[in-house]
């Protein structure tokens, strides 16, 4: 279960969405859900005294989504004013100092994290003794060891290779936390699927249907294609791959199939 935000933390994050928001023209796609959805759920984690309370009070009653685009970016540019002037107090707790204790005489028993019960390490470990208490330090060195959470870099994740890390830093895409903040530029609803009959030139659609034909065409200058036809209770249509014969053996007659893509007259 994912932590509970603190009050500096859901100011960031709003201050963030809304300056997203700003580079997308106010089309309210700026977080998944919309930015009343993102306020309902951060009031809730709020504390009493967070200038979020003020930020939306400043809203009509329906919400930043009933606002035109004009009064959006007008409440948006207020609300980072309020947010970046207003001081939040952290809720962060004080670090306890470090505990130490008088090493035990003799040799020291280690288990080995895997292995099974049985079989178990002992080594001598020779302790150094600070001169002023006679305490082993045994705090390691913090600098030594790499970012985590959302300070870590890019090239931590699993499966992900240097010349992909490169990609990312050339656009600005250094840490996790830098990937989280980066919105596709566009979202493509596959859902909405179209009856075949009602496709227009120009349009981009999904449509599901039973594979008619499946074959390798031919166009000029030695240009092979894939090109099938498919159908549903409405009508058929022919959609093609350029480029890439191999796929006409991948489409089974009779299969049903659903595709995306854009209707274009040839």
């Amino acid at each position: 279960m994912p932590a509970a935000r603190g009050p500096a933390d859901i100011v960031t994050t709003l201050i963030k969405i809304l300056r997203a928001e700003q580079k997308r023209g106010f089309d309210d796609r700026a977080i998944a859900g919309g930015l009343d959805r993102y306020l309902r759920g951060a009031l809730a984690e709020a504390d009493t005294q967070s200038p979020l309370y003020r930020v939306v009070a400043a809203l009509p009653r329906d919400g930043y989504g009933s606002l035109e685009t004009g009064q959006r970016e007008a409440w948006a540019k207020t609300a980072i004013k309020m947010l970046n002037s207003t001081p939040v107090l952290s809720k962060t707790p004080t670090q306890a100092p470090p505990i130490t204790a008088e090493p035990p005489s003799g040799p020291r028993r280690a288990i080995v994290r895997g292995a099974s019960p049985s079989k178990k390490i002992t080594a001598e470990k020779r302790e150094t003794r600070e001169a002023s208490g006679g305490q082993a330090d045994t705090r390691a060195d913090q600098s030594s060891q790499p970012s985590s959470g959302l300070q870590a870099s890019v090239g931590t994740l699993a499966r992900i290779q240097q010349t992909t890390v490169n990609r990312l830093t050339r656009i600005g895409i250094e840490t996790v936390e830098d990937l989280l903040w980066h919105f596709p530029n566009r979202h493509v609803d596959f859902t909405d699927v179209k009856p075949i009959a009602n496709l227009f030139v120009g349009q981009r659609a999904t449509v599901v249907g039973t594979i008619k034909k499946s074959r390798v065409a031919f166009f000029g200058r030695g240009r092979r294609a894939t090109e099938i036809t498919i159908a549903d209770e409405t009508g058929s249509i022919r959609v093609l791959w350029f480029n890439q014969p191999y796929l006409a053996k991948q489409f089974v007659e009779g299969a049903r199939i659903g595709l995306a893509g854009n209707v274009t007259a040839y």
